[in-house]
C-alpha cells in the first residue's frame, strides 16, 4: 500500500520502527564497551543483549531489504547517473559526518588535535576503519554499484529462479561463514559477492512475492533462538551469529519483513512520530552513536543509576539525532541527503 505521498507504507513503518531498535542496541553496547560500567552491571547487559536479539538485530538486515525491493524494482529506472546520485549521498554522508567521527576518535586517542590527526582521520575513513555503524553505508554503496548489473537480471528472472539464486548465495556465504566461526575451521567461500547482497534481492522477492506463512514464522522463530543460545556462550564463542553476514539473520529478518508487510502495511500520515521517525531515520542512524560517546565519556556515569544513564542514551540518541539533522538539513549541500 503506498501513502498519498507515494511512499510504501510498511517501509515507513520499519524505516520509524528500525531506527528505535538501532539505538536501543547500540545504547547496550555502548554501556557494555564502558569498562566501569561492563564490570559494575554484567549481568544486566547480559541480559539485556539477549533480549535485544529478537527486539532489534532484525533491523539492519530489513534496511538492506527494503533498499533492494525499491531500487530492483523494474518499473523504476535507476541508470548510472542515479546509482550516482545515491552513491554521492552516502558519500558525502562519510566524509562529513563519518571524517568527524574518525577525527574526534583521533584526537581523543591522540590527545591533541593538528593536521597529524587530520591525516590519520582520512586515512581511517577511507580504508573504512571509522565508527562501527557506518560499515552499513560502506555495504550500502557496493550494493549501489551492483544495481545496474543486477537489475537485469531481477527483471528477466522467475520467481523461482530468484528464489534459488537467494538461497544459494546465502548458502554460500552466511551458511560457510557460520560454520567458519562456530566449528572454528576454515571452508572457502564459494561467492566472493558482497553477502548483503543476498538481503537486498531478498528484499525484492518477499516485497513482490512474500507472505507471512506458518513456514516463514517457523524458521524465523527457530533461527532467532538459535541465534540467542548461541550468543549465551562462555567466552563469546557464538558473539557473532547475531550479525547479518550469519546464517541465522536471514529468516529471521524475513519473518519481520513479511510480518510488517502483514500488519503494518498502512500510511504514516495519520502517526505523526511514526512519520517523524521514518523520515529522519538516516540521520538518527548516521548521528545517535555520538551522544552515549558523550554521556559515557563526559557525564560520569557510574554517579547516576544505572536505567537513567541507558534511558539517557537513548532519549538524547533518537531527539539529539533529529535536531542535528533538522540542521544540516537547512544547508543547501545536504537537502535531501540526510
Amino acid at each position: 500500500m503506498a501513502s498519498s505521498q507515494g511512499k510504501i507504507g510498511y517501509f515507513e513503518w520499519a524505516r520509524a520502527l528500525g531506527a528505535l531498535a538501532i539505538v536501543a542496541l547500540h545504547v547496550q553496547v555502548a554501556c557494555a564497551l564502558s569498562q566501569s560500567l561492563s564490570d559494575a552491571h554484567a549481568t544486566s547487559l547480559f541480559v539485556e543483549a539477549e533480549i535485544l536479539v529478537p527486539l532489534t538485530r532484525w533491523a539492519v538486515p530489513v534496511f538492506f531489504m527494503i533498499s533492494g525491493a525499491l531500487l530492483l524494482d523494474p518499473e523504476r529506472q535507476m541508470g548510472w547517473r542515479k546509482v550516482g546520485r545515491h552513491v554521492w549521498r552516502l558519500a558525502l554522508v562519510l566524509l562529513t559526518f563519518g571524517l568527524a567521527f574518525c577525527l574526534m576518535e583521533q584526537a581523543f586517542d591522540d590527545h591533541a588535535l593538528g593536521l597529524a590527526q587530520l591525516g590519520a582521520a582520512v586515512v581511517a575513513l577511507l580504508s573504512g576503519d571509522t565508527w562501527d555503524h557506518l560499515w552499513f553505508l560502506y555495504a550500502l554503496i557496493d550494493l549501489y554499484l551492483l544495481t545496474p548489473l543486477v537489475r537485469p537480471f531481477v527483471a528477466g528472472a522467475s520467481r523461482r529462479e530468484l528464489g534459488w539464486v537467494i538461497v544459494g548465495l546465502w548458502a554460500m556465504h552466511c551458511v560457510v561463514h557460520t560454520v567458519n566461526v562456530l566449528s572454528g575451521e576454515y571452508f572457502v567461500y564459494l561467492s566472493s559477492l558482497p553477502y548483503a547482497l543476498v538481503y537486498y534481492l531478498a528484499g525484492y522477492w518477499l516485497h513482490r512475492y512474500g507472505r507471512l506463512s506458518r513456514g516463514v514464522v517457523a524458521a524465523g522463530l527457530v533461527s532467532v533462538v538459535a541465534c540467542m543460545v548461541l550468543y549465551a556462550l562462555p567466552d563469546d564463542a557464538g558473539a557473532g551469529v547475531v550479525l547479518p553476514e550469519h546464517a541465522f539473520m536471514l529468516p529471521y529478518a524475513a519473518m519481520v519483513f513479511l510480518a510488517l508487510k502483514r500488519w503494518l502495511d498502512r500510511p504514516v500520515e495519520t502517526h505523526p512520530v511514526v512519520a517523524l521517525l521514518a523520515d529522519y531515520s538516516f540521520g538518527i542512524y548516521v548521528i545517535h552513536p555520538l551522544f552515549g560517546h558523550v554521556i559515557i565519556l563526559l557525564g560520569h556515569p557510574m554517579e547516576w543509576p544505572f536505567p537513567l544513564v541507558q534511558v539517557a542514551i537513548f532519549v538524547t540518541g533518537v531527539l539529539g539525532s533529529i535536531a542535528i539533522t533538522w540542521l544540516v538539513r537547512r544547508i543547501p549541500l545536504f537537502r535531501g541527503k540526510i
